[in-house]
């Protein structure tokens, strides 16, 4: 049965190609409406996502019953890519681009990211298993970290950045053989020692956040309803140098 259903509905599209010489997106969008809708919408990883037809566009509600952390990229990205292979699957793929420059796939109630309260305090605890280390030369430079005030998501369309506002102490630069400390430094020593070695930057965002933000940036990145790691990054900063 389910069988016979796909290869009718493949024949009632192919039907309405061979009748129309031109092909409009609105007639491809109100199959697909008609074809997720006998279906109650679509399921994202838990997060539901009801479709209403609005003139040549479907404008989805979305129903997060289960509180799940998500970002309306990924949801975005999802409903694009089921509706993109819905129209190469019957032979339409030369309104790929006119569809994906268009807004024709609607989100109306979702946030640009949303992190519920358990994946928050997991990376409010992932922020503190590393530390930021740069290697000059036979040397390492560390700190510890002695606050997180706090971090916040950031969504750049397909980068997730992660920034995080926090405090550190106790920097030292120590012997890479040895493992003996050479040199500590208070805050104000270690911002001179960086920019006569002009390692400022590198230090406060590229190596820092390598290294430091690493286990919650893994995190983040297996929630399939916040990344969809096909189309999205992520990355991070550290507030007030990046700025």
């Amino acid at each position: 049965m389910v069988y016979l259903y796909v290869m009718n509905l493949k024949e009632s599209i192919r039907r309405i190609i061979r009748e129309e010489s031109i092909v409009s997106v609105g007639t491809l969008i109100k199959t697909f409406y008609n074809k997720i809708s006998k279906q109650g919408g679509l399921n994202f990883h838990g997060i539901k996502l009801i479709p209403n037809l609005v003139d040549d566009t479907i404008e989805f509600e979305m129903d997060n019953e289960n509180d799940l952390s998500y970002s309306k990229q990924a949801l975005t990205y999802y409903v694009n890519n089921k509706f993109l292979k819905f129209i190469r699957l019957f032979g339409a793929s030369s309104f790929t681009h006119q569809i994906i420059y268009s807004r024709v796939l609607k989100i109306n109630n979702a946030e640009d990211i949303y992190l519920n309260n358990k994946d928050t305090r997991m990376v409010y605890e992932l922020l503190h298993q590393k530390k930021p280390i740069l290697y000059v030369d036979d040397y390492k430079l560390v700190s510890d970290i002695s606050k997180i005030k706090e971090f916040w998501l950031k969504s750049h369309d397909v980068l997730i950045e992660l920034i995080v506002d926090c405090e550190f102490t106790n920097h030292r630069l120590i012997n890479r053989e040895t493992e003996e400390i050479e040199e500590e430094f208070n805050d104000k020593q270690l911002d001179e020692f960086l920019k006569t070695w002009d390692l400022k930057g590198r230090y406060l965002n590229d190596h820092m956040t390598d290294t430091m933000f690493d286990p919650a940036l893994d995190y983040l990145w297996n929630i399939n309803t916040l990344i969809n790691q096909d189309d999205m990054s992520i990355g991070s900063v550290v507030h007030g140098y990046y700025y």
